[in-house]
């Protein structure tokens, strides 16, 4: 007979303060070849940036080309880069099950939404914005609830205390007629 492995039972959400964290995750192959690459132009006051494989500049003007400067950080050098990868990967784990434990229980909604950004850009944007309008839905269909029940209350209030109005005047009739 072999053992069998218990179950874990649901887990219950936590309710947070937050609506939604947006997890972004990337391999680190991802990240450093976005991380190099990157050019900058200096003289335009919006500091345009562009990447040689993913917004490359336009080939037909020279003075741009020519004024083009790789972005070089510290911060962003390779080795920089993994050092800091390794020391986010050990905290990256016990982060996101810590987040795991806060959402919406009545939703089954987790406050973590891991989004692949790996996926082009137009692709991520689509994701952000779908969580976004599902975040605002629930978050619409809760306030509805709320008005739905306050409103519910203060009928009934109301017709308490009609009720009650009628009574005392049927009783004042009552006694004016005696």
């Amino acid at each position: 007979m072999q053992p069998t492995s218990a179950e874990e039972p649901p887990q219950e959400l936590t309710s947070s303060g937050l609506d939604a964290v947006l997890w972004f995750e990337c391999d680190i192959k991802e990240c450093l070849r976005r991380a190099d690459g990157r050019y900058i132009d200096n003289a335009d006051a919006d500091r345009f940036m562009f990447h040689v494989e993913d917004v490359p500049p336009p080939v037909d003007q020279a003075p741009l080309c020519e004024r083009l400067n790789q972005q070089i950080r510290e911060n962003n050098a390779i080795s920089t880069l993994m050092d800091r990868f390794v020391a986010f990967d050990q905290q990256n784990r016990s982060m996101t099950r810590w987040l795991k434990n806060f959402g919406v229980q009545e939703k089954d909604r987790s406050l973590l939404k891991v989004i692949q950004a790996n996926q082009s850009k137009d692709d991520v944007q689509q994701e952000i914005e779908s969580h976004i309008k599902l975040v605002l839905q629930h978050k619409q269909d809760y306030n509805d609830a709320i008005r739905e029940t306050h409103e519910f209350k203060i009928k009934h209030m109301l017709e308490q205390q009609k009720r009650v109005e009628e009574e005392d005047a049927a009783k004042r009739a009552e006694a004016a007629a005696d």
